[in-house]
């Protein structure tokens, strides 16, 4: 069975100092990987220990108000 998992790219899974859905996103894997063909869609940073594939190479965490103001 193929699995694909989708996470945020606000922050990489297994993420220092937090403890959110990444976290867990970072270890369901490590548990269905010996069973099914595993897929985490997260950022580049992520270590899941499966395949994983992103669209953003590092996470977006924190916002910069500069970047995103309409100002």
């Amino acid at each position: 069975m193929r699995v694909a998992l989708i996470s945020t790219s606000l922050f990489a899974c297994s993420a220092k100092n937090y403890g959110g859905t990444e976290l867990f996103i970072a270890q369901l894997p490590r548990a269905l990987g010996f069973r099914h063909d595993v897929v985490v869609y997260t950022n580049g940073e992520s270590t899941v220990g499966v395949e994983t594939r992103w669209l953003y190479e590092s996470q977006q965490w924190p916002i910069l108000p500069a970047r995103f103001s309409t100002i």
